[in-house]
């Protein structure tokens, strides 16, 4: 198992869920990705206005992506 030009990936499981963890194991990461997607909620302040003025409200956070990791049970 070659480990040249590799990072490492960080990892901890979840104790509960939506609750940030300081990951305490390191694997080796071979490829892929992992996104960061907000959505955007566009909110009209003033009714009946032609102007029709925009405000845009930060929503719902998630991640998603997909890795690759060379498994080594020394590792993890």
């Amino acid at each position: 198992m070659a480990s040249t030009r590799l990072g490492y990936l960080a990892l901890k499981k979840e104790a509960t869920k939506a609750t940030a963890v300081k990951p305490t194991n390191f694997v080796r990461f071979r490829e892929g990705d992992i996104g960061f997607n907000q959505e955007v909620i566009e909110a009209n302040p003033i009714m009946n206005n032609r102007w029709n003025p925009l405000t845009a409200v930060p929503g719902k956070i998630t991640t998603d992506g997909e890795f690759k990791i060379d498994v080594d049970a020394k590792e993890i």
